[in-house]
């Protein structure tokens, strides 16, 4: 199923009666690789570290994010593991 319409499809799958099983009729997909369905512009995990304390640097702590720009880190999560402390906002570097 392609709920989105991306050309990804979700890991939902669903028989279909089709003429030729190498073209997806609309609204399907012939792989299951979207990790965000509901959102186009989403269709692929990128590695984050985890940013607990919000200060923008983030943990060793690595986590997978469906997101459309993996030069992006969503909020919650940065694109460095610089933090030496992600339970405090005012300490990130280690001296």
């Amino acid at each position: 199923v392609d709920a989105d319409g991306d050309g990804f499809g979700s890991t939902t799958q669903q028989t279909v009666c089709t003429a030729n099983p190498n073209v997806a009729p609309a609204g399907f997909s012939l792989d299951n690789t979207d990790c965000d369905d509901t959102n186009a512009a989403n269709h692929e995990g990128y590695p984050f570290y985890v940013d607990a304390d919000g200060d923008g640097f983030g943990s060793t702590t690595q986590q997978t994010v469906c997101t459309a720009n993996p030069n992006v880190a969503p909020a919650g999560f940065s694109l460095d593991n610089t933090d030496c402390d992600d339970t405090n906002a005012a300490n990130h570097e280690g001296y």
